[in-house]
């Protein structure tokens, strides 16, 4: 997620997040559970049923929305271009991404339970549009997952250089000339110092510059 090459490519927005709460920790090591057979057996059928159903088709296949279908889904598309300008904003490119593959998951789930017809209906597609806004909801917080981890590398790393060099004063333009893969902006290197700056690590002068707290 930090690779300006892949973020360029697109390859970040591909992916659609889940981040479901761990149960590490809590595990019953201790009690075996053999495998459910009628839940195996099930699975197995369902694979068989899907293959011979895939088999019977005609390929390409052309699957349309209903239109209570498709006006639900323009609804949500539309909900999703107004949150571009609001909580959305930090991942607009993703979003684009999202809801293409809520049009999949659509198709996936038309095909997944018998795929009667040739249309995708009111249920499916609301169905559809929970899964992606679960995926929403999951993306915002990887988000906030990884701007936590990278400004606290960036803040570890400016101090690193602060105390390296035994610096009196350092400012933006320092720090982004010292490694500026790393602070692409004089943005991220103004995040860095100030998160150093909020946790008491340095103090920030009258002329805008940045000097170690020694009282810390």
């Amino acid at each position: 997620g930090q690779s300006r090459d892949f973020h360029q490519r697109g390859l970040p927005q591909r992916f659609m997040h889940s981040i479901p709460q761990t149960n590490i920790g809590h595990r019953d090591r201790l009690t075996r559970r053999p495998a459910n057979l009628q839940i195996r057996q099930a699975w197995n059928d369902l694979i068989l049923q899907e293959g011979l159903r895939w088999h019977a088709n005609q390929h390409p296949k052309t699957i349309r929305f209903t239109p209570d279908a498709w006006n639900h889904m323009a609804q949500w598309q539309q909900n999703i271009e107004h949150r571009r300008l609001d909580d959305l904003e930090p991942l607009a490119d993703w979003a684009a991404k999202c809801e293409s593959s809520v049009i999949r998951i659509a198709g996936i789930l038309w095909a997944a339970e018998g795929g009667n017809g040739n249309t995708i209906d009111l249920d499916l597609a609301e169905r559809a549009t929970r899964i992606g806004d679960y995926w929403i909801g999951h993306a915002k917080h990887f988000l906030d997952l990884t701007r936590t981890n990278e400004s606290t590398e960036n803040a570890r790393d400016a101090w690193r250089v602060i105390h390296k060099k035994q610096l009196a004063e350092i400012t933006t333009r320092d720090l982004q000339r010292h490694n500026s893969r790393r602070y692409e902006t004089v943005e991220t290197a103004r995040a860095a110092l100030d998160l150093l700056a909020a946790e008491g690590w340095l103090l920030i002068t009258s002329h805008g510059s940045y000097v170690p707290n020694v009282s810390e």
